[in-house]
């Protein structure tokens, strides 16, 4: 049986379009994770990510060589094979546009959560600041008695217990 050089190109867009599909299911696992606030197993998914978008480079990589050939100059084993590395690689394309998208929103609700965080501790350590201040303040005033003298400031419990 005759080789083909095509025959690599049409191995490499498959593996490039399974890179992609995996990529895109990590994707939406991700916007889960954030949603959830998962930020453990987020972190998790993130790594795998990270392997999967070396390994598309490395397949990028490997279909340089194919990039300045004239599409229709290649010799393919049948057009039935070419049709389905074409539809692949509109598929990839789809799905690419799509990761891209996702990771936008993704980094935008990442945001949105850290943003709240940053609220809530603000507003943890200013309730903190002020009860502080309470406390030592109220330890140390007095006040002027209406019939002369000085008295202890009455005392002012904000502390909430259950």
């Amino acid at each position: 049986m005759a080789s083909f050089e095509t025959d690599l190109l049409a191995e490499l867009i498959e593996r490039r379009h399974r890179c992609v599909v995996e990529l895109h299911r990590l994707g939406i696992e991700q916007e889960q994770l954030i949603q959830a606030g998962d930020m453990g197993r987020l972190l998790q998914s993130l790594s795998v990510k990270q392997k999967q978008l070396a390994q598309l480079q490395q397949i990028q990589h490997e279909l340089r060589p194919f990039h300045n050939q004239d599409p229709d100059a290649r010799r393919w084993r049948s057009q039935q094979i070419r049709r389905r590395c074409a539809a692949l690689l509109a598929e990839s394309e789809s799905l690419l546009a799509e990761i891209v998208e996702r990771e936008k929103q993704n980094e935008q609700q990442l945001c949105r959560r850290r943003d709240q965080a940053a609220a809530r501790l603000e507003g943890f350590h200013t309730a903190s600041q002020a009860r502080g201040a309470y406390a030592a303040h109220a330890g140390r005033t007095t006040v002027r008695h209406p019939l002369g003298g000085d008295a202890p400031s009455p005392r002012l419990d904000l502390s909430a217990e259950d």
